[in-house]
Formats: C-alpha cells, sequence, structure tokens
C-alpha cells in the first residue's frame, strides 16, 4: 500500500494540476516497445516516454489521478498508445515478462519500508529478461528531508496520509542488489525561496533484470 488511497484520491480530485514544470530528462537508455509507469500521477513524466509504434502503460492506484491523466493528453498528439490501469503497485495485475522497461518515478519513496521490495518483486517478474528499470525518487539531501511526523527512519509524513521516504544512494542500491547496476548518481539543484538558496536533491538510477540462462 501507497500511503492511504484516500489521500492520494482527494489531493487529485481537488487540483487542476497537481505536478507542474518541466520533467528532467530520463537517462539515456534503450527502452523497448513496451514500458510501465508505476505511480504515473496526472501524467507529467509520461511525455517523456512516448516514441513512434511504443506502447506506454500508466497504472496509478487513485482514480481521479489516471482521470487527471487522460484530460492532460486528450487535446495533444501522443506518439504512442497508452492505456491507463488502476492497480495497486505492490500487486501488479500482469503476467510475468510483460515489459521491456518500467519507470519508477516518486513511487518507492511512498511506500513504507516493508512494501519497497515486495513491489521490486513484483517490477521483476513483470519485466522481461534483459529489461529495464529507470528509479528516481527524493534523495536524503534534499531541504525536506526530515521534515513532517516522522514514521520511520527517512520517511516522513508530509500531509495528512501521503509519506515520504528520503533515500540514500545505498538503501537503493540494497533494494536492486539482485539486478544490473547501469547507472546511479544524484541529481541536486538550488531552489531559491524569499532570498535564500536550498537544496533540492533526487536519486536516479539505471538497473537491468539478468538475462536468464
Amino acid at each position: 500500500m501507497i500511503g492511504n488511497q484516500e489521500a492520494w484520491e482527494a489531493l487529485y480530485r481537488n487540483k487542476d494540476r497537481v505536478w507542474g514544470g518541466t520533467p528532467p530528462s530520463l537517462p539515456k537508455v534503450l527502452l523497448g516497445p513496451r514500458i510501465l509507469e508505476l505511480g504515473c500521477g496526472d501524467g507529467k513524466s509520461l511525455q517523456l516516454l512516448f516514441a513512434p509504434e511504443r506502447e506506454v502503460i500508466a497504472v496509478d492506484w487513485a482514480r481521479s489521478a489516471l482521470f487527471a491523466g487522460r484530460v492532460r493528453y486528450r487535446s495533444q498528439k501522443v506518439t504512442a498508445q497508452i492505456s491507463w490501469v488502476q492497480a495497486d503497485a505492490v500487486y501488479l495485475p500482469f503476467r510475468s515478462g510483460t515489459f521491456s522497461a518500467i519507470s519508477l518515478v516518486h513511487i518507492l519513496g511512498h511506500l513504507p519500508a516493508a512494501s519497497r521490495m515486495p513491489m521490486v518483486g513484483e517490477v521483476m517478474q513483470a519485466l522481461i529478461p534483459g529489461g529495464i528499470i529507470i528509479f528516481r525518487d527524493f534523495g536524503s539531501g534534499d531541504m525536506r528531508s526530515g521534515r513532517g511526523e516522522t514514521l520511520e527512519v527517512g520517511t516522513c509524513m508530509r500531509q495528512p496520509g501521503i509519506l515520504v521516504h528520503y533515500f540514500t544512494e545505498n538503501e537503493v542500491m540494497e533494494l536492486f542488489e539482485d539486478w544490473e547496476l547501469l547507472s546511479l548518481v544524484p541529481h541536486r539543484w538550488s531552489m531559491r525561496i524569499r532570498g535564500k538558496d536550498y537544496c533540492r536533491e533526487e536519486v536516479v538510477g539505471v538497473f537491468r533484470k539478468g538475462i536468464e540462462i
């Protein structure tokens, strides 16, 4: 489970656009023809996955998020086939070896520690051998780390029903210890608030599922 489902439903239901701005670019890696984005939200980062003759499956457990995503792309020319699926990312409704790549952008950080590894297991099962994972989530050096009600080490409740975990690079490596590491880097930038600069940080990783022999 990812926090409180009703909290996510309310978040997307009560805002025209939850996530604004331009999504950061994806690592340069071959993704293949069928891609799954887990925790797609209102579809902000989906556009990075579009390519001719590619199928993109967008999954979120909040029906209001999927509705917002459909509205976002309804009037746009999209160079990919999009399917919208409501599901819990810890219990994926897909057959083994369905996807060539899976995008995990700010989803594992909304899970409690006990649910992260089970979700990684679901992701591994859903990928083809040699399939790619793109991971992006907040890092422990982010300005918001430690703010809010502390639930677990590195995990805070920043608003009712929605938790956020701030990852160290070692934590990410442990989650994907059975995968081939292609890259793992911190992404940092500065945000100015009321004349003062603050550090924002994400951890960005690319992992590959081993090829079965």
